[in-house]
């Protein structure tokens, strides 16, 4: 992983905000971004900033080697977690189905290492309430219309949704990321997402 920083570096200052390049510079010439990336792991509270550059160096290392995820599993973990690291869900998606009368899974992608799997729908991946009357959709039609905030009343916590039946041509991690508005109009509900993604939404 320690090879990935470099290419972090790049990336952040070709594409980066101002912001972001200026913090994740400091961090650069201040920090052991090897105990940053341990500290992630570990699942420690990081500032935006530290939790950025290990994801960015992490993540892609977690995904492109399965076997390595379950070696660096969070001691915190449990059922709602990923199975394999251990870590919290970015999003959910509802597949598609060819049989109108069937109705899809629900899958939650790992915001670690990128990991999918089957998770009951009417269910909070936080906390795990079932009660229907406790879980909360939020939704704005016009501009994402395959897209959801899936709340919780008990622990306050969000995650997006993704239902392919409504676009097919969806991209479930981008439009993740593009569907800033729901993250922010679920901030003012007093919800708080259960994993934020690369823009710390």
């Amino acid at each position: 992983m320690r090879t990935a920083f470099p290419a972090v570096m790049d990336a952040t200052m070709a594409k980066g905000t101002e912001t972001l390049r200026e913090a994740v510079l400091l961090r650069f010439h201040e920090g052991d971004l090897e105990r940053i990336v341990e500290a992630w792991l570990r699942g420690e509270e990081q500032s935006g900033t530290d939790a950025f550059i290990a994801r960015a160096a992490t993540s892609p290392v977690l995904e492109a080697f399965p076997e390595l995820a379950g070696e660096f599993r969070r001691e915190d973990a449990t059922e709602r977690s990923c199975p394999f690291c251990g870590g919290s869900p970015q999003l959910a998606v509802f597949g598609e189905t060819d049989e109108a009368l069937v109705t899809p899974q629900r899958k939650l992608h790992c915001s670690r290492c990128a990991t999918s799997w089957t998770f009951p729908r009417m269910t909070c991946a936080f906390c795990g309430e079932t009660e229907t009357s406790r879980l909360t959709v939020l939704a704005d039609v016009e501009p994402f219309p395959h897209v959801r905030v899936d709340a919780c009343e008990r622990c306050r916590r969000y995650v997006l949704t993704i239902d392919l039946r409504k676009d097919p041509r969806a991209v479930p991690v981008v439009d993740e990321l593009a569907a800033i508005p729901l993250d922010l109009a679920a901030a003012e509900r007093g919800y708080a997402k259960i994993a934020a993604n690369l823009m710390g939404f």
